[in-house]
């Protein structure tokens, strides 16, 4: 597109162009930080609620959205340091996608470990078509993401929502999936 504008002297053309590059130049750029942040991603302590509470916090800062975070520890066994980074990883992966597409303007976060562990992700965002949904090509690779993870842990994801009524992105870890620690 620039090298036609540019090899047919149209100026004009050119200049209502750079402005678009350099937008996706940007936002790439915001992305591969992103996921560079995330791939650093260490429970160092173990402790899966304070990586939570650190993604939750970066997420707050680098959006602007404010989230509630309700974290239990309901009696639940502990997670095995693998099902705690995947499960963090479908956390980032939420909340990039709520970042990125939701136009939300606040965002829950539950997370209860009692004999299943649940995550659940809401937000009061746009929403989406269902049907769309299920029709997803390789270009939506957050879904396809949080769907490979939730079958490496043996979990279920259910993805919902509706146009106009936000979205929900909820991962249920039975009690037969859990690795013992």
């Amino acid at each position: 597109m620039l090298d036609a504008a540019a090899t047919g002297d149209r100026i004009d053309e050119i200049r209502d162009i750079v402005p678009l590059l350099a937008g996706g130049v940007a936002e790439s750029y915001e992305d591969v930080r992103e996921l560079l942040i995330n791939f650093r991603s260490k429970l160092g302590t173990g402790k899966l609620k304070f990586a939570v509470e650190t993604t939750v916090d970066r997420f707050r800062s680098q959006s602007g959205i404010p989230v509630a975070l309700d974290y239990r520890e309901a009696g639940g066994p502990p997670l095995a340091a693998d099902h705690q980074l995947q499960i963090l990883f479908v956390l980032q992966e939420a909340l990039s996608n709520i970042r990125k597409h939701a136009e939300a303007t606040e965002v829950r976060v539950t997370i209860v470990n009692e004999s299943e562990f649940r995550l659940l992700v809401e937000d009061d965002g746009q929403g989406y078509d269902l049907a769309e949904m299920g029709a997803l090509d390789e270009r939506h690779v957050g879904f396809h993401i949080m769907r490979e993870r939730a079958e490496r842990l043996s979990a279920t994801l259910r993805l919902t929502g509706m146009p106009g009524r936000g979205a929900r992105v909820e991962l249920v870890l039975p009690p037969h999936a859990r690795q013992a620690v």
